[in-house]
């Protein structure tokens, strides 16, 4: 409902697409060919991505949508996470923490707002 409500306040339109859980990766591909048929129907032709880094992702995610027909953008990529943390609190986004890698972070900082004494 989180996500429907963000795509709201921004007047985006919003598609889901949904695979069992675990996944091939032949699955998710199928998935997301069928999704990329329907919204080209409506005159869409790139998807955007919101990846910093991760090449191989961004690479797979390029090769996937080329072999649809459509492009992908990246308008973030590259963008040092200092440098985006420091716009989007500028801004006055808010976030809040929905999982962490416990290598890096305790248990503690699931749920927690993304203010500045976070970072």
């Amino acid at each position: 409902s989180l996500l429907e409500q963000q795509a709201a306040m921004l007047n985006l339109s919003l598609k889901k697409v949904f695979i069992s859980k675990g996944a091939t990766n032949a699955e998710y591909e199928f998935c997301m060919a069928t999704a990329c048929e329907e919204i080209k129907k409506e005159g869409i032709n790139t998807v955007a991505f919101g990846d910093i880094f991760l090449e191989d992702l961004k690479l797979y995610r390029e090769k996937n949508l080329a072999r649809a027909g459509m492009k992908a953008c990246f308008p973030l990529w590259k963008i040092s996470t200092k440098d985006l943390v420091t716009e989007f609190l500028l801004n006055n986004f808010q976030s809040v923490t929905v999982v962490c890698d416990p290598s890096k972070l305790s248990e503690d900082y699931v749920g927690r707002l993304m203010e500045k004494d976070f970072f």
